[in-house]
């Protein structure tokens, strides 16, 4: 059983179990993961920039700048 902080929990035990079953892939997905959660979270910041603001989303959209995640950052 995975515990944390005295809380045991099946469901993070089953997802630590996958990632490891990933081996040498698990990286690779990892990174492709952070990149599309970065993208959704741009695209909504975007969405709601525009309206706020009342800028065009063309607009909000060049100035909002994002690092992708990369082999050597995965950040």
């Amino acid at each position: 059983m995975f515990n944390v902080n005295g809380y045991e929990d099946r469901k993070l035990q089953r997802f630590a179990n996958r990632l490891g079953a990933l081996g040498e892939e698990g990286p690779k997905v990892a990174n492709r993961a952070i990149n599309r959660a970065g993208d959704m979270a741009r695209t909504q910041v975007v969405r709601t920039l525009a309206v706020d603001v009342g800028l065009s989303q063309k607009t909000i959209r060049a100035a909002v700048q994002t690092r992708r995640s990369d082999w050597d950052h995965l950040s």
